[in-house]
């Protein structure tokens, strides 16, 4: 008998059988999305949402806070305390809490060290005394740990940004921080006591800048010439 005349099984019993590569990645997202289910399930809610941030004193900043400068929400379900941005395998930004102790024991968090010095600048906007603040804390950009603020080396004017734009990128370390200064085109190098001497100079070296445009422009209308 030919092919064409044998029997051949009616067409909706026919067993398909599935190809082993498939029934192989089934089965491993299956285990890889149950393992993955477990372990959320086993981190330290901690992890999941920040909600604190043990600062170098003892004490402890809770998450999430409003940064009393900028508004900003920092730690918690927001995001993270601390964050680096990278573009095109290159960092372009970096948020560091940045926290003040005061004598009292209560503790206020910052988007970063920027925030917290504009704070120091201007006690009377934000109805604070700061004889009463017994520690001051930024993010190490290394370590991604808070240091003493009056210790740090900051990196001002580099092409690393924080959420608020240009910010003081906090280092433990003079030599990182020139390491950082160089390779993002960082402006200064300062800590905390010389900011205003430098803000001051640089104001300074401004104004100088235009008046010597101004004084020497030859056709200068205060001056004319006869």
């Amino acid at each position: 008998m030919s092919d064409s005349g044998a029997l051949q099984p009616p067409r909706g019993l026919i067993k398909r059988e599935r190809p082993m590569c498939n029934l192989r990645s089934s089965g491993i997202h299956i285990i890889f999305a149950c393992v993955s289910a477990l372990i959320l399930l086993c981190l330290p809610a901690n992890l999941l949402a920040e909600d604190s941030v043990s600062l170098p004193d003892g004490s402890t900043l809770a998450l999430p806070q409003k940064c009393p400068v900028c508004g900003m929400m920092i730690g918690g379900p927001s995001g993270p305390s601390v964050a680096v941005t990278y573009q095109d395998g290159h960092i372009t930004g970096f948020q560091g809490v940045a926290a003040a102790v005061f004598k009292d024991g209560h503790d206020v968090g910052f988007e970063g060290a920027r925030c917290l010095f504009i704070y120091n600048s201007l006690p009377q906007k934000f109805n604070i005394d700061i004889n009463n603040i017994t520690h001051q804390y930024v993010t190490d950009f290394v370590s991604k740990k808070l240091v003493d603020l009056s210790k740090a080396y900051l990196v001002l004017g580099s092409r690393v940004k924080g959420p608020m734009g240009y910010d003081l990128i906090a280092f433990t370390s003079k030599d990182d921080a020139a390491d950082f200064a160089r390779k993002y085109e960082g402006k200064w190098i300062v800590q905390l006591h010389e900011i205003p001497n430098v803000a001051q100079k640089h104001n300074g070296d401004a104004s100088a800048g235009s008046n010597k445009d101004i004084s020497g422009d030859k056709k200068n209308p205060k001056n004319p010439k006869n």
